[in-house]
């Protein structure tokens, strides 16, 4: 009796003793499943933890463009050691990410390529959706902030997300594959439309109008606001009033630019110009000018078909 107790306590001992995974214990045999971001090896992907650290909204781009250009994130490259950045484009009215996907160990490699591209548009989209999230729609609020008080708006936000254009797919020697998605913030299938009720006309650039001069009523191309040295912020719906608290009776499509170069571009020569005392609300993205000031752009903005470029 003795000695079969103790060949069952040895059988136990050495089943604990496999491996989990191991058929002979009775376990599940490893299949490949989507690699998350930091378990990338470090040997395709050279210091990504630190590069994941930098990832958030955290400023305009440092370039001579012309165009306001917000990092929103900062992507390893599988292909090379320059990593990409992910942005915002508030001139263009477009953001833009980047995803990958790294190729499993074992199989064909066409099906090895398959599922690494799989993974790439899962890892883009989720990118996209944190990037989305973060977005100021005015002085008071984010995307997030107006998606979690209201399901419709969720629910809007993430179909304009699916519904994101892929711009570049780039297949690796190894069978791992980055792809690039691109998203409106304005327009049909834009941002904008799923969190805002009344989405502004979209903007007529005076530099593809056939003449230069003001149409319509109005003696102004466009409306410039200088918001520069105020702090301010972009955002999809930035409200537009006085140091009193006076506001526009509806709200002008608005571009955004690094440059006052960049400003004429879009709102023409014969422009309304007009400095932003401070910027207010808690994302800093409302835009608070003189009483006076706030008199000449009623005035121009009434008369119709001009819009308002901030410089930031």
């Amino acid at each position: 009796m003795l000695s079969r107790t103790f060949a069952l306590v040895l059988l136990a001992a050495t089943v604990c003793a496999l491996p989990a995974g191991s058929a002979a214990a009775g376990g599940i045999p490893h299949r490949a499943r989507p690699v998350a971001r930091h378990s990338i090896p470090r040997a395709k992907v050279p210091a990504r933890a630190a590069l994941r650290r930098s990832r958030g909204i955290s400023g305009a781009l440092d370039t001579p463009s012309d165009a306001l250009v917000e990092i929103a994130g900062t992507t390893p490259s599988v292909g090379s050691d320059a990593p990409f950045t992910d942005t915002i484009n508030w001139t263009k009215r477009v953001i833009t990410v980047m995803g990958i996907g790294v190729s499993p160990d074992r199989g064909a490699l066409l099906v090895r390529r398959k599922v690494a591209q799989a993974y790439a548009m899962d890892d883009a989209m989720r990118e996209l959706s944190e990037i989305v999230d973060r977005i100021r729609v005015n002085g008071d609020a984010t995307v997030d902030d107006l998606a979690v008080s209201d399901d419709n708006v969720r629910a809007a936000v993430n179909e304009r997300i699916a519904q994101a254009q892929t711009t570049d797919t780039h297949v690796l020697p190894d069978g791992s594959v980055e792809v690039t998605l691109r998203m409106p913030l304005f327009g049909q299938d834009g941002l904008a439309g799923a969190v805002l009720h009344d989405e502004p006309s979209p903007i007529v650039f005076a530099s593809d109008s056939s003449s230069s001069m003001p149409v319509g009523g109005s003696p102004y191309t466009g409306i410039i606001l200088d918001a520069r040295n105020t702090g301010a912020q972009p955002a999809l719906a930035p409200s537009i009033r006085s140091i009193a608290g006076q506001g526009l009776a509806s709200r002008p499509p608005v571009a955004y630019v690094h440059t006052m170069g960049g400003a004429v571009d879009i709102a023409g020569g014969h422009a309304l110009r007009l400095m932003v005392e401070r910027s207010a609300g808690s994302t800093h993205s409302d835009l608070l000018v003189s009483d006076a000031g706030l008199q000449e752009l009623k005035q121009a903005w009434t008369k119709g078909g001009v819009s308002v470029v901030i410089i930031l």
